[in-house]
């Protein structure tokens, strides 16, 4: 690999495209946009044309409201987030790269100039290879765009377009790495084109760490700390009242739409399915007591804890019948014996809890049915329940929690609302 550094002049794509980048900088430019959407930027023209917004920016010089300036401490951090911007793209770039049809487009193709296994962006593009940079709205949708990448995602790279400004802040639709011509900063010179986009993936999450660093910013590394952990901690960020709004109301106002809209609206739910995974265990220290043995310096079970594990466990799963302090305490000592008989004495899994307890609730219930402590069988008859929730849940998801917090049950609340009242009342929502 060559040492020389990466031409500072020109923003390359990973198949050797390049833009004459003309934005002077001093340094790595972070600002704020509203949170980012869980749709392809590619569509935005609709969107923009249908709430009557304008699309592009005025100027590629940023904004107060994107610098945060003194005066302008006033925006809500709940509404917007932080970004890096990494590098651009265009409309046309963006609409002529479907997601699915890269092949149609010259930019997913080598660049005219391009050498194989050589050293990459130290020297100059051949002329044939070298995108227009365009600022005014002489040729709107070959105007440069943004591409940023959000500051508390530091574990992967995933870029997003500045568009449809609003009250001195973009919005942030998503976008394919390919579409993506990236700054100087951010690049090596590696050889392997399979590699480039995750090589300078890792250079951009390096520099927001570095960034994050500076600037006393560490706690924003919500994924990565919470990796450590074990458990995913982020919380959702997309904004998806305006993306399933316009979506529903795309789908009816253009037949020809509804299997476009039809995936996108899938997509959707399943990002929210997914955001709602990947938040935190709610305050449930009673249950978490519960479902592990008692360690060294820890509260002791006591019928206390017995009773808050049944109020959590009844907030939780509200279906689960006939919890009482006493079984809740009886169910406890099961599993204790159960993990005292296992090889790693692992606590029992999250996913698993609440069909471990209604398990237990159930067969406590049965007069017929005997499971004593006191008689020599409750740790078997307690693993046989064990395994018998994992055949009928199936293993453990990836980063997936088993119980709901109120918040998460909010959240779904208001999307099922949302999909229910939307298609009757597409203009009402337009106007919110």
């Amino acid at each position: 690999m060559s040492t020389e550094p990466q031409l500072k002049e020109y923003a390359f794509n990973k198949f050797g495209w390049a833009m004459r980048d003309n934005r002077v900088r001093n340094g790595l430019e972070v600002i704020r946009a509203f949170k980012k959407s869980s749709l392809d930027a590619h569509g935005t023209p609709g969107i923009a044309e249908l709430k009557q917004i304008p699309l592009y920016r005025e100027s590629l010089e940023f904004t107060e409201e994107e610098l945060e300036t003194d005066s302008l401490q006033r925006v809500h951090s709940t509404e917007t987030a932080r970004y890096l911007v990494v590098g651009y793209t265009t409309m046309n770039i963006l609409k002529t790269i479907p997601k699915n049809h890269t092949s149609d487009s010259p930019y997913t193709k080598k660049a005219p100039g391009y050498k194989q296994q050589s050293p990459f962006g130290i020297e100059a593009p051949h002329a044939d290879a070298i995108v227009p940079w365009i600022e005014d709205h002489t040729k709107p949708e070959d105007m440069i765009l943004y591409v940023v990448q959000d500051l508390a995602d530091v574990k992967n790279f995933q870029p997003y377009v500045l568009v449809m400004p609003s009250n001195g802040l973009c919005n942030v639709y998503r976008c394919n790495s390919y579409n993506v011509f990236i700054r100087h900063e951010f690049r090596d010179d590696g050889t392997e084109l399979n590699m480039r986009t995750a090589n300078w993936g890792k250079i951009i999450i390096g520099e927001i760490d570095k960034y994050l660093d500076r600037n006393g910013m560490g706690e924003m590394r919500r994924s990565r700390r919470a990796e450590n952990l074990g458990t995913i901690q982020d919380t959702p960020d997309d904004s998806l009242h305006s993306d399933l709004t316009m979506m529903v109301y795309a789908g009816r106002a253009d037949e020809s739409a509804h299997k476009f809209t039809a995936e996108q609206l899938t997509g959707l739910i399943q990002r929210v399915v997914t955001d709602m995974n990947q938040q935190p265990l709610p305050n449930t220290q009673a249950l978490e007591a519960f479902r592990r043995l008692n360690q060294e310096g820890d509260v002791s079970w006591s019928e206390e804890l017995a009773e808050k594990s049944m109020n959590e466990a009844k907030r939780l799963w509200p279906h689960i019948k006939g919890m009482t302090p006493e079984r809740m305490d009886k169910a406890k000592k099961l599993l204790d014996l159960c993990i005292e008989s296992s090889p790693a004495k692992e606590p029992l899994p999250v996913f698993y809890l609440d069909g471990f307890i209604a398990q237990c609730m159930f067969a406590f219930s049965e007069k017929d049915v005997n499971i004593g402590i006191e008689n020599g069988h409750g740790a078997a008859i307690c693993q046989y329940n064990i395994e018998m929730i994992k055949r009928v849940k199936g293993p453990i998801p990836p980063r997936s929690l088993s119980v709901i917090p109120p918040s998460q049950e909010l959240s779904l609340n208001a999307v099922k609302a949302k999909l229910q009242e939307a298609p009757t009342t597409p203009r009402a929502y337009l106007k919110t």
